[in-house]
């Protein structure tokens, strides 16, 4: 098994070679990567139905927690790497800025399906939690087919509703 910076060192390479779909800057007040820089694990990913009727659905149980992270580099880049259970790795690799608020992921157009394989999109802003540094957060409103996502949920059909994805460094 090759060590796991050695992975990242060399998909950070393969960023770096492949660039981003935009020459345009990705933030107009940075911050220094290294207050948001390190490796986040997922410690909760939700839908939350906008009716009250339905329950949240607990999308975290549908990864492999173990293989998922998001790995923010002092050099601007990030990796996001995940697995779903019985599937196989898959990484999302780009570049961020940060702000005092928020950390915005930007990716090639090409890493768009992988995004949406997380119900996330591409240029995705999280949060930074005012009183906890080593939280991000996001709250993403948006029409879900739950059903296509996984078979418990099948017959439900689209949902609106909020993804609800907290990561802690």
């Amino acid at each position: 098994m090759m060590p796991r910076r050695y992975i990242f060192g060399v998909l950070v390479l393969a960023a770096l070679a492949a660039g981003c779909d935009s020459t345009e800057p990705i933030s107009e007040n940075p911050q220094p990567a290294t207050d948001v820089a390190g490796s986040y694990q997922f410690e909760t990913y939700s839908f939350q139905p906008k009716a009250t009727v339905l329950p949240a659905y607990n999308l975290l149980d549908t990864l492999a927690v173990a293989d998922t992270e998001l790995i923010l580099a002092d050099s601007r880049e990030f990796v996001l790497q995940y697995r779903f259970k019985g599937g196989q790795t898959r990484f999302i690799s780009g570049e961020f800025s940060n702000t005092p608020t928020q950390v915005v992921l930007r990716a090639g157009s090409d890493q768009n399906a992988k995004f949406n394989e997380l119900l996330l999109a591409n240029n995705l802003v999280l949060l930074r939690s005012p009183t906890d540094p080593a939280l991000l957060t996001l709250d993403l409103e948006q029409t879900v087919d739950v059903g296509k996502y996984s078979s418990r949920f099948a017959g439900l059909g689209p949902i609106s509703g909020v993804l609800k994805v907290r990561l802690r460094r």
